[in-house]
């Protein structure tokens, strides 16, 4: 259970304070960390960092764990629809609101559209991953978790699509597998792809050698992925 300070005690410059992830969903386990967000007003980066300490020991979270915008551009982002912020607004539970800047936050939420600027974003991603292979660097734990990433965020669109987003480390791929069952997505190379995300980001779970074969597979299963939401998103 997180507690947060009494609003004396919190620093003028934080409109609004969010848990969001799998703890705010209720369905945390053990392998879940908590993921806090801060909304301010304009602030510098040494202020930014100076409130991100703040919240890390006055929420006893790590420092890592806490994100931080700016209202201006929270108001950017909802302009334009932020998956992030629809998180929030739909999954996230807010800690601390400021006067209302939350609801007044929302309020100007749109509907997110520019599915084609995401996914060719994903797409640059997976190059980047190939070209890496290719200078014979060969395959990395950061690559894995850059597939598991590209995987789950088009999951993640593909659930806007339907207008039921969800958002989970393994659900947003699971839901959508289940709703359209020609998804070309192997759920047992998506667990072992979200085993290497936990041991890159969290280092959770033990180091293991990086199949060439394996990784090709799961580089063809992120594209073949990326490709099904184009046919539906654009």
């Amino acid at each position: 259970m997180i507690s947060v300070p009494a609003e004396a005690d919190i620093p003028a410059e934080v409109l609004a304070i969010f848990v969001y992830g799998s703890v705010a969903r209720g369905d945390a386990d053990r392998r879940s960390d908590v993921d806090v967000l801060l909304i301010t007003t304009d602030v510098d980066l040494a202020g930014a960092l100076q409130l991100r300490h703040w919240c890390g020991s006055a929420l006893a979270v790590e420092t890592g764990a806490v994100g931080l915008y700016t209202m201006a551009n929270a108001a950017v982002m909802a302009d334009h629809g932020s998956p992030l912020l629809w998180h929030l607004k739909l999954e996230g539970r807010a800690l601390f609101d400021r006067g209302g800047a939350v609801e007044r936050l929302f309020r100007r939420l749109m509907t997110f559209r520019d599915y084609a600027a995401e996914l060719l974003e994903y797409e640059g991603l997976l190059d980047d991953v190939r070209g890496a292979w290719d200078n014979d660097r060969g395959p990395s734990e950061l690559d894995l978790h850059v597939l598991h990433l590209v995987i789950r965020n088009t999951c993640i669109l593909l659930s806007f699509l339907d207008g039921a987003p969800t958002f989970g480390r393994t659900s947003a791929a699971y839901d959508i597998k289940r709703r359209h069952r020609c998804l070309p997505l192997d759920e047992t190379a998506y667990e072992e792809l979200t085993e290497y995300h936990l041991l890159y980001v969290r280092g959770q779970g033990e180091a293991r050698s990086i199949s060439r074969e394996a990784c090709e597979t799961y580089l063809e299963m992120a594209r073949a992925v990326v490709e099904f939401a184009k046919c539906r998103a654009i």
